[in-house]
């Protein structure tokens, strides 16, 4: 299961702490992957499973340091179902 920030969509509460940790929203399994599949599409050109096929294949390995290459592995998942 994957997690992320709470969308900025409601009004900024009262800061209680200097240290407030931001909501957490919990993803399904198809929520996470919709993600996962989108920010490759936008950012690199490829859906998710070509992401997944071309990061199994070890083709991303010269391109990890790449900010969008390295921002979807810490995303990636597998298509539900």
């Amino acid at each position: 299961m994957a997690i992320a920030p709470a969308p900025r969509k409601r009004a900024p509460r009262a800061k209680t702490s200097e240290f407030e940790v931001p909501e957490i929203v919990w993803l399904t399994p198809q929520e996470a992957w919709e993600d996962f599949d989108a920010y490759t599409r936008k950012h690199l050109g490829m859906s998710g499973d070509e992401y997944n096929a071309a990061w199994d294949g070890g083709e991303l390995v010269d391109r990890i340091e790449e900010r969008y290459v390295l921002g979807a592995s810490f995303m990636m998942c597998n298509r539900p179902g």
